[in-house]
This record gives C-alpha cells, sequence and structure tokens, in this order.
C-alpha cells in the first residue's frame, strides 16, 4: 500500500494507539476516584451509625447541624454514585 491509503492507515493506527492510552489512562483514575468515594461511604457509613448516641435534647441545635452536613454529604455521595454508573455504561 502506498500513498494516500497508506498515509489514512497510519493515521488510523495512530489514533488507535492514543485512543487505547486515553482509555487505559481514563480507567485508571476512575478505579481512583472509586477508591476514594468508597473511603467516603465508609466514613458517612460510620457517622450515621454513630447519629443514634445524640440523646441530649438540649444539644439539639448542633444535632440539626450535624444532621444537615450528613445530608449534605449523602446527596454529594448520591451524586457521584450516579455519575460512576454512568461512566460504566
Amino acid at each position: 500500500m502506498y500513498g494516500l491509503p497508506r498515509l489514512l492507515e497510519n493515521n488510523i493506527e495512530a489514533a488507535q494507539g492514543r485512543l487505547s492510552e486515553e482509555t487505559d489512562r481514563f480507567e485508571g483514575s476512575m478505579l481512583s476516584e472509586q477508591e476514594s468515594f468508597k473511603d467516603e461511604i465508609t466514613v458517612v457509613d460510620g457517622t450515621v451509625g454513630q447519629f443514634f448516641k445524640h440523646t441530649n435534647l438540649a444539644k439539639v441545635t448542633e444535632i440539626s447541624t450535624e444532621a444537615k452536613k450528613i445530608a449534605r454529604r449523602l446527596a454529594e455521595a448520591e451524586k457521584k454514585a450516579k455519575q460512576f454508573n454512568s461512566r460504566e455504561v
């Protein structure tokens, strides 16, 4: 093969190589993000699991603030989970 067909074939092979490298890089990044996310979920799970210990009604304002923080973290975690799921499809 010579001329333009050979040039096109070379360009296609080069593009496929770059695509493969980018795919590997993206998958590595995604796995790293998922591991970090798993750690975040473990922390939130522990926080929620310990929430039952709040029994002092005199601290209702502090408890409410903490509950709102946890709710925000859960909402963020839900967003991330949806993002990860959409990437894997």
